[in-house]
């Protein structure tokens, strides 16, 4: 079962369908000639796992079918239909649509969900052909939520223990916990039991991607990142490269290879020790919401984000917090220590990863003031075109030579593309242009080195 059956993750979804609202309206509102756009919950039940039932939630943002009006989405998304049930229903129409054009299929960032795509899926999904549907992860959100140790089982998990590099702390050292003779040894005794490596975290997420595409009966899809979930979507498209048509990684986490002194937290050094301490003892964020209560994620939302006509700060605190304690973290609250070191060094850099992969056309798209920083993907960049002109490419990738290419000689074609005052939240902080940067990304437009700004002619 998904995350759906306590009364956090009730009005969390609520939350959700409300921001959806917002969302929509704003769209309206700023492109009223454009294809009017409805949101519609949807989960999909997938093939049980060993550990148990495995259920995706997500919102289908569609365009307005005939007959439809200006209150189609409360209609489609109220509070009500998304109250949770125990028996998942199944939406015939979004397999179809998925059947009929490639899906584009959104995954949010760690500690985020389906839900903050809210302001800027509508302007996707009013240019393109196929179904855009952004998801919870599994393990993730509103999905399911499995306990980690039913997933990650010493028998599941792969039989080599990584050696200690020192992040993961002294087992033994002393922090309030128990410390006696016995609790020593249950502790040795567990560090020794093989841990899930980062290549079964990995394959988590991906089945859970994989078998939604064999669900929707989708030949191909778009995967469209934002941070961690590119870093998964990259994964996907490693072991499933012929299912891609096309990776949009937006301030994609995960990318460069950590250097030797790293500086990439700009934050004060008391900032930097406790969230180094919370990560290396693999404590989730989700854990301190539900010890510290909801003023922590009021605390982030008011600093991180500004004020904005179409930013509702009470209720991405709502939905975030709901999302957070509405069932354990599983694996999607520990995503980050589970696939990066502290500082979000990637544990297998995408930098070494990409320029193997056998997907024909990756886009990355970044805020200008990113902390997820654009050159991480310019360097790719130099890295794919400078082995492609020494002739370091046995062959071409299929479909190769689109847009952001100078050949089709092997490699995939990268492209990289900026969004003007915007940083790391990009579709929250400018969601019109994050849409178009993103729309132009699938439909394959020559965007490389193009920043995107909001269009004030779409309010005439």
């Amino acid at each position: 079962m998904g995350a759906s059956g306590s009364s956090a993750a009730k009005k969390g979804l609520e939350a959700e369908a409300k921001l959806f609202e917002i969302g929509v309206k704003h769209w309206r509102t700023i492109a009223p000639h454009h294809p009017a756009i409805v949101a519609e919950a949807v989960d999909v039940p997938l093939e049980a796992a060993p550990y148990g039932d495995r259920v995706i939630h997500g919102v289908w943002c569609k365009k307005a079918a005939d007959g439809d009006n200006n209150n189609t989405i409360e209609k489609n998304l109220a509070p009500s239909s998304m109250t949770p049930s125990t028996t998942t229903m199944p939406r015939p129409t979004l397999y179809e649509a998925a059947k009929e054009a490639t899906p584009i299929i959104c995954l949010h960032g760690f500690g985020a969900g389906a839900g903050l795509y809210y302001a800027s899926l509508p302007g996707i999904a009013a240019a393109v052909n196929g179904p855009v549907y952004a998801i919870d992860w599994l393990g993730a959100g509103f999905s399911s939520r499995p306990d980690w140790a039913d997933v990650f089982t010493p028998t599941s998990a792969s039989s080599s223990i990584a050696p200690d590099d020192g992040e993961s702390g002294n087992l033994l050292e002393s922090n309030g916990a128990d410390t006696t003779p016995a609790a020593a040894a249950a502790a040795l005794a567990a560090a020794a039991e093989p841990k899930p490596s980062v290549e079964d975290i990995e394959r988590f997420f991906v089945d859970g991607i994989e078998d939604l595409r064999v669900k929707l009966g989708a030949e191909k899809i778009v995967l469209l990142g934002h941070s961690l979930g590119g870093y998964i979507a990259c994964a996907y498209a490693e072991r499933h490269p012929d299912r891609v048509e096309r990776l949009v990684l937006c301030g994609c986490a995960g990318v460069p290879d950590q250097p030797p002194d790293p500086e990439n937290m700009q934050a004060p050094s008391w900032v930097r020790r406790l969230a180094r301490w919370f990560w290396t003892k693999e404590i989730s964020p989700f854990q301190l919401v539900q010890w510290g209560g909801k003023s922590l994620l009021g605390w982030y939302v008011n600093r991180r984000f500004e004020e904005h006509d179409w930013l509702d700060k009470p209720l991405i605190q709502e939905y975030l917090y709901n999302n957070w304690i509405s069932a354990p973290p599983s694996v999607g609250g520990h995503a980050h220590t589970s696939l990066l070191k502290p500082g979000a060094w990637a544990k297998k850099p995408l930098e070494l990863r990409i320029p193997e992969m056998k997907v024909a056309n990756i886009n990355f798209v970044y805020g200008v003031q990113d902390w997820m920083t654009p050159g991480n993907a310019f360097r790719v960049q130099q890295t794919v075109a400078a082995r492609r002109l020494a002739g370091g490419y046995a062959e071409a990738v299929p479909g190769g030579g689109g847009a952001g290419s100078s050949s089709s000689g092997g490699g995939p074609n990268i492209a990289v593309s900026l969004i003007g005052n915007a940083g790391h939240q990009a579709l929250l902080e400018q969601p019109e242009a994050f849409a178009d940067a993103c729309v132009a990304a699938i439909l394959g437009e020559e965007c490389d080195g193009k920043t995107f700004y909001a269009k004030s002619s779409r309010r005439r």
